[in-house]
C-alpha cells in the first residue's frame, strides 16, 4: 500500500545550503539546510518594468479619452507617438516569458501544482503580450508615416497600419482574459482560505491555524516513512535522492563514502529530503495567501502576534481587492475587444471606448500603480533596472518629439501639445522615482558593507592587539 502525498516526487535538484545559526546535530537539522532555490535571478523588479506599465496605463487613459473629442484626427499624431509606451509590453513579455518558465520549473520540482498552473498560465499571458507588443511596436511608426503622408486607409500601409492595429488590439484582449483567469484562481484561493481563518476568534488560534498551513504534519510524515518501508520502487527513488544531497551533507569524503554504502541510510536521508521539500511547498502556498513577510515572522517563532495579525489582515484586504479588480478588467477587456470588432460604427465605439475606460483602463492603472507602490517600498531592483529605465525615457523622449513637431507642422493646436507634455512628464517622472529609489538602496546597501567592513576590522585589529 502507498500513500500518495501531492509534492513528493523525488527529482534531481540545483541546491542552495542555507548557512546554520547554530550546531547542527540532527540528520534532519542537517537535510533542512539545503532549499530549492528558482532559476534566473532577479534581472527585472517590478520597480523598472510596473513603473513602465503604469506609464501606459496612464497614456492609454486620456489616449481613449481624447477619442472622444470632437475632431479627434487632430490628435493622431499626440495619439500614435505617446501609445509607443505600449512596445514595451515586447520587452517585459518576453522577461516575463523566461522567468514564468523557470516558475514552472521550481514548483515542479518541488511539487506546488497549483504555483504550476499559474506560472504556466503567466507564461501563456507573457507570450500573447509579447506577440501584442511586438505587433503595436511595428503599428505606431506605420500608423505615424500614414497620417503624416495621408495615405487613405485602402493604400498598401492604409491595410498594413490596420491589420497590425486589429492584431494588436486583439491579442490584448486575450491578454486581459488571461490576467482575469490568474486573477480568478488567486481570489477563489483567498476567499477559501480566509473565511476559515476569520472563523478563528483569538489571535493564538489564528496563529495556529497559519502554522498548520506551515508545517509538515505527523501523519505526512508518518506516510513519508510507510511508503519508504512499504514500497520498494519508492524506496530506491529516495535512496537516489539520498545520493543527490551526499556531498552537500557531509563534507568529510571518508564519511561521505561510508554513508553511500548504507541504503537505509540513504532511504532515510532521501526521505528527509522529500519531506523538506515538502516544507518548501506548504511554505510556496502560504506566500501566496499572505505573503512574503507574515511568512517570515511565522518561521522565525515567536511572533508579535498583534503585529502577525495586522500583517495578516492588509495582506487578506490587499489580495482580495487586487485579485477582484484583475478578474474585473480581464474579463471586461476580452468582452470590451470584442465588442470593438462588431460594434464599429461612431455611437457603437464610443460605448466601447466608455466601457474600456471604467471597466478595464481605471481598474488596471489601479493595480499596477499599487503593485509599483509596494515595490518601491517592499523589493529590491534587479539587475537590468537602469538600464530598463534610462532606455524607457529616452523613448519617452523621443516620442514627445515625433508628436509635438509632427503636431505643429500640421497645426493641429495647443491641445495635443499640451497632452503630450502631460503624458510624457508623468512617463517620466515615474522613471525618475524608480531610479531615485534604486540608488538610495544601492546607497544604503553600500554604507551597510563599508561599515560591516569597519567592523571586521577593528575585530581583527583587537585579536591582534
Amino acid at each position: 500500500m502507498v500513500i500518495k502525498i501531492r509534492g513528493t516526487a523525488p527529482s534531481e535538484e540545483t541546491l542552495l545550503s542555507i548557512p546554520a545559526n547554530k550546531e547542527v546535530e540532527t540528520l534532519r537539522q542537517k537535510v533542512g539546510r539545503f532549499v530549492i532555490e528558482p532559476r534566473g535571478g532577479f534581472l527585472l523588479s517590478g520597480k523598472a518594468s510596473n513603473a513602465s506599465y503604469v506609464g501606459m496605463d496612464f497614456s492609454w487613459l486620456i489616449r481613449s479619452v481624447t477619442d472622444l473629442f470632437p475632431n479627434p484626427t487632430k490628435y493622431n499624431f499626440f495619439y500614435q507617438s505617446e501609445g509607443f509606451a505600449s512596445a514595451f509590453n515586447f520587452i517585459i513579455g518576453i522577461y516575463d516569458v523566461v522567468k514564468s518558465f523557470f516558475r514552472i520549473e521550481h514548483a515542479l520540482k518541488i511539487g506546488d501544482y497549483d504555483g504550476t498552473i499559474d506560472a504556466a498560465v503567466d507564461l501563456t499571458r507573457a507570450g500573447v503580450q509579447t506577440g501584442a507588443g511586438a505587433a503595436i511596436t511595428a503599428y505606431r511608426p506605420v500608423a505615424v508615416v500614414v497620417a503624416a503622408q495621408g495615405f487613405s486607409s485602402a493604400s498598401l500601409l492604409g491595410r498594413v497600419s490596420y491589420g497590425l492595429g486589429q492584431l494588436a488590439t486583439g491579442l490584448f484582449g486575450i491578454f486581459y482574459m488571461l490576467c482575469g483567469i490568474n486573477g480568478a484562481r488567486s481570489l477563489f484561493r483567498c476567499v477559501k482560505f480566509y473565511t476559515k481563518y476569520y472563523q478563528k476568534k483569538t489571535p493564538e488560534e489564528k496563529y495556529n491555524f497559519l502554522k498548520t498551513y506551515l508545517d509538515v504534519s505527523k501523519e505526512e510524515r508518518r506516510a513519508l516513512r510507510h511508503n519508504c518501508r512499504n514500497d520498494e520502487k519508492l524506496k530506491q527513488k529516495y535512496i537516489e535522492e539520498g545520493r543527490t544531497i551526499l556531498p552537500l551533507i557531509y563534507d568529510k569524503e571518508k564519511k561521505c563514502s561510508k554513508v553511500s554504502k548504507n541504503e537505509k541510510k540513504l532511504a532515510r536521508i532521501g526521505r528527509l529530503f522529500v519531506e523538506n521539500k515538502l516544507k518548501m511547498k506548504k511554505e510556496a502556498e502560504l506566500t501566496r495567501l499572505i505573503g512574503a513577510l507574515a511568512v517570515k515572522d511565522i518561521k522565525g517563532g515567536a511572533p508579535d502576534l498583534d503585529k502577525l495579525m495586522s500583517t495578516v489582515q492588509g495582506v487578506a484586504i490587499e489580495k482580495i481587492v487586487i485579485n477582484s479588480l484583475a478578474v474585473v478588467f480581464g474579463f471586461a477587456g476580452i468582452a470590451a475587444t470584442v465588442a470593438g470588432f462588431i460594434f464599429t460604427g461612431p455611437v457603437g465605439f464610443a460605448l466601447v471606448t466608455l466601457a474600456m475606460i471604467f471597466a478595464v483602463i481605471l481598474p488596471m492603472s489601479f493595480v499596477d500603480a499599487y503593485s509599483h507602490y509596494v515595490d518601491l517600498r517592499e523589493s529590491g531592483p534587479g539587475k537590468h533596472d537602469k538600464k530598463f529605465l534610462i532606455i524607457n525615457s529616452v523613448v519617452a523622449l523621443i516620442a514627445m518629439g515625433v508628436s509635438i513637431v509632427l503636431t505643429s507642422i500640421f497645426s493641429f493646436g495647443i491641445l495635443p501639445i499640451l497632452l503630450t507634455l502631460l503624458v510624457s512628464g508623468v512617463w517620466l517622472g515615474l522613471n525618475v522615482i524608480s531610479y531615485r529609489n534604486i540608488l538610495n538602496l544601492e546607497r544604503k546597501a553600500k554604507e551597510e558593507k563599508e561599515e560591516k567592513e569597519i567592523q571586521e576590522s577593528s575585530k581583527i585589529i583587537n585579536i591582534c592587539n
